[in-house]
C-alpha cells in the first residue's frame, strides 16, 4: 500500500458524504438544477456561503477553479506597468508559477529560516514596493505550518495600500489544525483595497475534485479585473461543483479535520524526540509540518529511495530550499499516519547505515 506522506490536505470527501449533511430540500435541488451557464463570478449561495468563512462579503467574492486559478487571476490583475512579484518564501511551487505564466517576475523573499518559530515579514516591509505589483504571501505557510502574525500582515498592507501594490494572502489550510483560525479578511486591513484573499475547499475540507476556489478584494476595479479574466480563463464553474461546495462550506463544522491533525501532529512531536540531529519548529496552523533530519543524502534522494522501498511519499525539503528538510503531511487517518512515520524511521535507519559503510 502506498501512504502519501506528501498530502498537503485533508481526506478526500465522496459526494455522498455531503448530501449526508444536507436537507431534503438541498438533495432534490442537487437532482434538479440546470446544467446550464451559471453566473461567471459564481452563484449566490456560494458567495454567500465564502463570505461566512473568510469575512469577506458576498459581492467582494469571485468563485474560481481552484485556488490555482485565483492565484492566476490575481497575478494577472495586479501585473501591469510594473511586474515584479516579491513572493515570500519558502513557499510551494505554483506561487512563483503563478505570477511567471502572468507575465510577471517572481522575486523570493525568505521570511522564514531552519529554527524559527515564525515568519519574519519585515523583508517584505522594507522593499521599495512603489516598484512592485504584489507582494504574495502563504498564511498558513506551505511547507512549516507556521501562520503569519496578524499585526505585522496588517502592517505590510498598509505598506502595500500606500505604494499602490497589491497584497495577494494565500490561506487556502486556515483552520485546517486549529480549529480557532480566522481568515485575515476579518481584519481591519482587509478593507483595504489593496488585499486580495485566496482560498478553496481542496486542502481544508478533501474536496479537490470540486475545483472550487475563490479570490476575495473590497477593490471593484480589481474584481472587474477578476471577471475580465475569468471570461477568458474558464468562464465560470460548474453548477453541481458550487452547490457542493457551498453545503460543505454551510456544514464546515462536520467535515472538521483539526482533531485528526493535531493527534498526527502529537504522535510527529514525540517522533522527532527520538531523532537525534533533528530540528523542529512544530506548525500552528495548515496540514503541513517541515522537519529537519539528519539526512545522510539529498532530500531528493531520500524521498526517491523511500518511495522505491517503502512505498512512502514525501516532499523533499529540497523543493523548497532547505535540503535537510522533509515536509510530512498531517491530514491523514492517524492509523495510516503512524505506519508512514514507521516506515519513515526504518529508511532513515537503513540511510544511516549506508553512509556508515
Amino acid at each position: 500500500m502506498h501512504l502519501d506522506l506528501a498530502r498537503s490536505g485533508a481526506p478526500a470527501r465522496s459526494v455522498r458524504d455531503l448530501l449526508d449533511l444536507a436537507e431534503p430540500g438541498d438533495v432534490q435541488e442537487y437532482f434538479d438544477m440546470s446544467l446550464d451557464y451559471g453566473p461567471g463570478i459564481g452563484t449566490e449561495r456560494l458567495r454567500a456561503a465564502i463570505s461566512t468563512y473568510t469575512g469577506a462579503s458576498p459581492a467582494e467574492v469571485v468563485v474560481t477553479h481552484g485556488a490555482v486559478e485565483a492565484l492566476l487571476l490575481a497575478c494577472g490583475t495586479a501585473i501591469g506597468e510594473r511586474q515584479v512579484v516579491a513572493v515570500a518564501t519558502p513557499a510551494y511551487e505554483g506561487m512563483c508559477l503563478a505570477v511567471e505564466a502572468m507575465g510577471g517576475i517572481a522575486q523570493s523573499v525568505p521570511v522564514w529560516k531552519p529554527g524559527s518559530g515564525c515568519l519574519d515579514l519585515g523583508a517584505l516591509c522594507e522593499l521599495d514596493l512603489a516598484a512592485y505589483a504584489a507582494v504574495m504571501v502563504n498564511s498558513p505557510h506551505n511547507p512549516t505550518g507556521l501562520q503569519a502574525d496578524v499585526a505585522e500582515l496588517e502592517h505590510l498592507a498598509d505598506c502595500c495600500a500606500r505604494a499602490g501594490a497589491a497584497l495577494i494572502v494565500d490561506e487556502v489550510s486556515m483552520g485546517t489544525l486549529d480549529s480557532g483560525a480566522v481568515s485575515f479578511g476579518t481584519s481591519r486591513a482587509a478593507e483595504s483595497q489593496a488585499v486580495m484573499l485566496i482560498g478553496d475547499v481542496s486542502k481544508a475540507f478533501g474536496l479537490g475534485g470540486l475545483r472550487v476556489g475563490w479570490c476575495a478584494t473590497t477593490c471593484p476595479k480589481q474584481r472587474q479585473r477578476l471577471a475580465t479574466l475569468r471570461d477568458v480563463t474558464s468562464l465560470g464553474n460548474s453548477a453541481p461543483s458550487q452547490h457542493l461546495a457551498a453545503l460543505a462550506l454551510e456544514n464546515r463544522s462536520h467535515l472538521s479535520v483539526s482533531e485528526m491533525a493535531r493527534a498526527n501532529l502529537g504522535r510527529l512531536d514525540a517522533w522527532m524526540g527520538s531523532r537525534p540531529g533533528s530540528s523542529w519548529t512544530s506548525p500552528t496552523d495548515g496540514l503541513v509540518a517541515f522537519p529537519g533530519l539528519a539526512l545522510p543524502v539529498s532530500s531528493l534522494a531520500f524521498a526517491e529511495r523511500l518511495l522505491a522501498n517503502h512505498r512512502v511519499s514525501v516532499a523533499p525539503g529540497g523543493f523548497f530550499g532547505h535540503d535537510r528538510h522533509l515536509r510530512v503531511g498531517l491530514g491523514l487517518p492517524p492509523d495510516v499516519f503512524a505506519e508512514g512515520l514507521a516506515q519513515l524511521a526504518e529508511a532513515l535507519g537503513e540511510a544511516m547505515c549506508g553512509a556508515d559503510r
